[in-house]
């Protein structure tokens, strides 16, 4: 077999591969949430297992642990959050309106009325793309029997792929080809480290960022702080894209909600509290948990992120960083051969 007929091989299998999640994307998610959990917390696992436990015992006390946060979620935060939602939306055009009234103290009629009829159309397009993405979840049948499936399923796939990870690995190491499976094993094994820092690590940020702006924010006296804070904590996934449109959002919310004119703390306040999240941010907890081996750009996590969600919905928005950086592992080693091959020091 030829060069050329081993390469249309594995197109063949990824084309069939990408239909196969396209096809079947709306029974998908729960397994891929549950495959994805099962990897996130693997490594708590196998810590346990070195203190002579075996694999099923150690993935027991995991998924118990697991199960106890998820039930106090349940209780606590998500009845917290729909309270503050519900308050949120109806207060919503109370600030719109006090924000436009301190901004008319400072700006030009013209500008002010050119702000109001861009923000009464954004708020209408916005309204409507959120219906439209409702209606779109609700076509990919993420309906109740998703929503329980998601519930009931993805643990069951998470607990079965923690318990047989490792034989999992070694089984798809034994199907690789003899003459490539060290160089393929490599590949995976930068993959591993791309997706273990950027996808664990980039997790654990998002976790201690919403916790920190839910609870400082709430400190400074924001009627709306936890779910402010889990919403800017939540897209800090996206870089600088998620800080930039934490932070104006929460200014926006402070100048709206400020008591008197020369009352400005909370928008001092929340400049203070970006600031100091943007520095330990950058300077320590990316550092200390996402490390610098992660080589992922920007400008590409938010394309992965889009075209995932265009494609495959939401089982696409979740699979799209893996993906990401195992493209990205192999764009870097194509580009590797490349300097070394005849084609490029050809003359």
């Amino acid at each position: 077999m030829n060069k050329a007929q081993k390469l249309m091989i594995w197109i063949l299998v990824i084309a069939f591969f990408v239909f196969t999640i396209g096809l079947l994307k709306n029974i998908l998610l729960p397994f891929v949430a549950g495959i994805l959990l099962a990897y996130l917390v693997d490594p708590i696992v196998t810590k346990l297992q070195k203190y002579k436990l075996s694999r099923t015992t150690a993935t027991t006390i995991v998924s118990i642990i697991c199960t106890l946060i998820f039930i106090l979620a349940l209780i606590i935060v998500v009845p917290l959050l729909r309270d503050q939602i519900l308050k949120f939306s109806s207060n919503l055009p109370l600030y719109t309106a006090e924000f436009i009234k301190r901004a008319s103290e400072y700006f030009p009629e013209e500008i002010i009325e050119r702000f109001k009829n861009f923000f009464i159309d954004n708020a209408n397009e916005a309204v409507k793309f959120t219906i439209g993405v409702i209606k779109n979840i609700f076509k990919q049948g993420i309906a109740l029997f998703n929503i329980l499936s998601l519930i009931f399923i993805t643990p069951v796939v998470a607990f079965y792929m923690l318990k047989d990870f490792h034989s999992f690995t070694n089984q798809i190491k034994a199907l690789l080809p003899v003459s490539h499976r060290n160089t393929i094993i490599n590949l995976l094994k930068d993959m591993d480290i791309m997706i273990n820092g950027f996808i664990r690590g980039q997790s654990m940020v998002c976790l201690i960022i919403a916790c920190y702006y839910s609870i400082t924010l709430s400190l400074i006296g924001f009627e709306f702080g936890l779910l402010l804070g889990i919403f800017c904590g939540f897209i800090t996934f996206i870089p600088y894209v998620g800080w930039s449109v934490g932070f104006i959002t929460s200014l926006l919310l402070a100048i709206a909600s400020m008591t008197s004119d020369t009352d400005y703390f909370k928008p001092i306040a929340v400049c203070v509290i970006f600031a100091i999240s943007q520095l330990c941010e950058s300077n320590l907890l990316i550092p200390m948990l996402v490390g610098d081996k992660v080589k992922l750009h920007p400008v590409w996590v938010i394309f992965a992120l889009l075209a995932g969600g265009t494609l495959f919905g939401f089982v696409g928005v979740l699979i799209s960083l893996p993906v990401a950086a195992a493209v990205g592992v192999l764009v870097r080693f194509a580009i590797s051969v490349y300097f070394k091959s005849s084609l490029y020091e050809s003359k």
